[in-house]
């Protein structure tokens, strides 16, 4: 019997008859519609492919909006991107289609070697790949209900495709199916680790959703939520559904990896290893933690330099430590982080965390305020659901003049924020809003939640300063001028003005003004 055909490029090899994807003879999971569209571009390499043919070959003329061919493509490259050799291979020429232009060779599913025999989790899948998050098939009891159950688990795929940190499983893939069959050791060593799943119930109209996230290596349900709306809002229900759960879900997934991967303070860590035990500090916001995290991250660097998650948070902390005050030496860190920032873009200019991360470090050493502003656009054009990317463009937006751009981003980003430990780039945020708005108050008040979360933020101790200050409450705004002023001493109008040129005349009189009244002196 002959052997059905197979696509092989670069580190990857696609099987059609077996609906799979193969990155160094591991399985990767790549969604129904994504994988039909891959097929379709591998059969006619080098030709371009219109988008008109695309919608009528994987969605078979089913109505279909074109932004859900762009999700898909978008899906595809993330996958790519794992492989330097095919990073570039899919284009797109604008208004026309796509071609993918990688070189492809067409071999027999006899010659496809298995699956590497693990030795742990870390030698299962690629060393720096994170875990697989598995959507399973919402329940549902009949018609209407299943329709709508459909239609929610397709928008929460959607909202989770966008999601850097974890891989979502379509429904039907046969990559999940297999996964599923084979079960999951102690440790995860298929890779798949995470499953969500929902039922929906329709009574008198009315729609109820729960949803709740399971660790299969631990057994544990590490997060739920439930949901309610109308069947006749059906479109408007999902979209939040798909925020809340695509904001929800990434950060309760990295807690999880860290708990598992506390055990191992061995050297013998992989790239997303080291990262993840860097991520897991960047939420303690202590000195010890700070310089802990940049090990890892640089560690992680070390074992591959092309690793720009660890790239990007490298940065991050960077940019934090000099938030904290403890950079001695800012020329040497300043370009430390602009070497990290530009690796890091280099070699994933499209992830929203890796963007978010690198604006942030671009904004903070004063590198360029509008170059930051277009960083953080993209990782929100790449994930709309990032209550960090969103937080921190509404900010940026503000210092930069656009109140009312930057107050609907922050608007976004306040309701999506709660799960993650990182609350204070939102909060952080806030403030400047209402300094803008010039409600001191509550600009004193969500001070208080930065500086709750953490302490030794001097930019939020400025703010809680001025706003104080303005308020009339001199003798506190002192206090907490000191406070800052202990951690910098050499701080003044002059140096603060100098390293944020391109802040708004308008916040900054504010700003000034209120941190003059403390006792800020000019030079």
């Amino acid at each position: 019997m002959k052997s059905a055909l197979a696509y092989q490029f670069g580190s990857f090899v696609v099987v059609p008859e077996r609906r799979e994807l193969l990155f160094n003879h591991v399985p990767v999971a790549l969604g129904t519609r994504a994988f039909d569209l891959l097929v379709a571009l591998l059969e006619r390499q080098g030709r371009l492919v219109t988008k008109d043919e695309l919608l009528a070959e994987v969605w078979s003329g089913t109505a279909v909006e074109e932004n859900n061919l762009q999700v898909q493509i978008s899906s595809i490259r993330k996958i790519l991107r794992r492989d330097q050799k095919t990073a570039q291979s899919l284009v797109t020429l604008a208004g026309r289609g796509y071609r993918f232009i990688g070189s492809v060779s067409r071999i027999e599913t006899t010659n496809i070697l298995p699956a590497a025999p693990g030795r742990g989790r870390s030698a299962d899948r690629e060393a720096t790949s994170g875990p697989t998050l598995a959507v399973l098939p919402f329940k549902a009891r009949f018609g209407a209900e299943q329709m709508a159950a459909d239609s929610i688990e397709d928008e929460v795929f959607a909202a989770l495709s966008r999601c850097p940190s974890a891989f979502a499983l379509a429904r039907s893939s046969s990559v999940a199916d297999t996964l599923l069959s084979q079960g999951v050791t102690a440790d995860g060593s298929t890779g798949l680790r995470y499953v969500l799943n929902g039922r929906v119930t329709l009574q008198h109209g009315r729609l109820r959703l729960v949803v709740q996230l399971t660790s299969l290596p631990t057994g544990i349900c590490i997060w739920a939520d439930r949901f309610s709306g109308h069947l006749r809002e059906l479109f408007d229900f999902q979209e939040r559904v798909g925020r809340s759960v695509a904001s929800a879900v990434p950060p309760k997934i990295e807690l999880a990896e860290s708990a598992l991967s506390r055990n191992n303070h061995g050297i013998d860590l992989s790239p997303y290893e080291h990262a993840l035990h860097g991520r897991r500090l960047a939420f303690q916001l202590n000195d010890r933690a700070m310089d802990l995290g940049l090990n890892h991250c640089l560690r992680a660097v070390s074992l591959d330099p092309t690793y720009a998650p660890a790239l990007a948070l490298a940065a991050y902390f960077h940019a934090v430590r000099k938030a904290h005050g403890r950079v001695t030496d800012l020329a040497d860190e300043k370009g430390r982080a602009a070497e990290l920032i530009e690796r890091a873009l280099d070699m994933a200019p499209f992830d929203s965390d890796v963007l978010w991360m690198c604006a942030f470090a671009t904004w903070e050493f004063g590198l360029s305020g509008w170059r930051a502003l277009d960083l953080l656009h993209r990782s929100v054009s790449a994930n709309a659901n990032s209550p960090m990317a969103l937080a921190l463009t509404g900010r940026t937006e503000i210092l930069l003049g656009n109140h009312t751009a930057g107050r609907k981003l922050l608007e976004r980003a306040v309701p999506l924020h709660s799960p993650d430990p990182r609350n204070w780039l939102v909060s952080h945020g806030m403030i400047f809003a209402f300094l803008q708005e010039k409600r001191f108050e509550a600009a004193a008040l969500w001070a208080g939640k930065t500086l709750s979360a953490s302490p030794r933020h001097t930019g939020a101790m400025r703010l809680m300063a001025s706003s104080l200050a303005h308020l009339g409450k001199l003798d506190v705004a002192r206090v907490m001028l000191s406070e800052n002023l202990a951690i910098e001493p050499a701080l003044t109008l002059a140096t603060f003005r100098s390293n944020r040129s391109f802040i708004d005349d308008g916040i900054w009189d504010l700003l000034s003004e209120g941190l003059s009244m403390c006792g800020l002196p000019d030079v």
